[in-house]
């Protein structure tokens, strides 16, 4: 059991969760009180349990959402911006900011399933940005690439403009994506991307996006 944890806490958003995500649960035990009761019942457990999954969040923004589980750690600062939404419903998100490090999520971002972020120094994720599933954003190599792997490597920094699309199982790693830009499926990037365009292919090539 970490610091900050509480055994007592993390029975009753266990079993408070359960009954909100299986309604017969809920009902089963207290059939003679009213739809209203039960509907706030849910509320306040489905808000309990978001409350838990950003205890180790610096900042979080209004009406955040999320499904599934949500892994925050590290001892880094993350800052959520607003209406920003984590969909674990199919996979764990793991969100990773070593000490002194910063990841940021811009307003109504969109984190999907087996998405791991994970910085050294900082990441940076625009508003309206909508990361696919599978994807991982990095911002440095962690080791050395030249067969020294115990000597660590200085981290870049990654920046996702406002509006990019990560498409499912796509690498980024201590790149610059620009504004509106769409990152196909399985691509790596790892140098600046000009705005508006669509990086595809291994390796991966970039052309101008047609805008309508």
């Amino acid at each position: 059991m970490g610091p900050g944890q509480h055994p007592a806490m993390d029975l009753s958003i266990h079993e408070a969760s359960i009954m909100s995500s299986q309604p017969g649960r809920m009902s089963a035990p207290i059939s003679g009180l009213s739809e209203g009761f039960v509907a706030r019942v849910r509320d306040v457990a489905s808000r309990c349990r978001v409350a838990y999954q950003f205890r180790n969040c610096t900042r979080v923004g209004p009406c955040p959402e999320v499904l599934g589980r949500l892994w925050v750690h590290g001892g880094g600062r993350v800052v959520f911006g607003q209406r920003v939404t984590l969909d674990a419903s199919c996979a764990p998100i793991e969100i990773h900011a070593f000490a002194g490090a910063e990841i940021e999520l811009g307003d109504d971002a969109v984190i999907e399933g087996g998405t791991s972020i994970e910085a050294m120094r900082s990441i940076r994720i625009g508003a309206g940005c909508r990361v696919r599933m599978h994807c991982k954003i990095i911002d440095g190599h962690f080791h050395a690439m030249d067969g020294r792997r115990g000597d660590l490597v200085p981290a870049g920094q990654v920046v996702l403009e406002a509006g990019v699309v990560l498409g499912p199982n796509s690498i980024v790693v201590a790149g610059h994506v620009g504004e509106a830009t769409v990152v196909a499926a399985r691509v790596v990037v790892t140098r600046r991307v000009r705005p508006n365009a669509v990086i595809r292919g291994f390796p991966a090539t970039t052309e101008s996006r047609r805008v309508t």
